[in-house]
């Protein structure tokens, strides 16, 4: 993944600056890395060691929820 990534608590994400919608999330993996897919099609690879723990054990929590 290039660019940045942000999730807030309500599970709104922004990537690139830009509001997106995760049509798919694959978790298959997530002991290293989550793919997302989103609506306009777009797929994006986020490694686990990207960001800190905290922060990427949140994000599959609010992922999860969702998908």
């Amino acid at each position: 993944m290039k660019g940045e990534l942000y999730v807030d608590s309500s599970g709104h994400i922004q990537y690139q600056g830009e509001s997106v919608t995760i049509r798919k999330a694959i978790f298959t993996l997530d002991e290293w890395c989550v793919w997302f897919w989103f609506q306009d099609g777009r797929r994006v690879l986020l490694w686990r060691d990207s960001l800190d723990e905290g922060a990427y054990r949140h994000l599959l929590v609010v992922l999860k929820k969702e998908h």
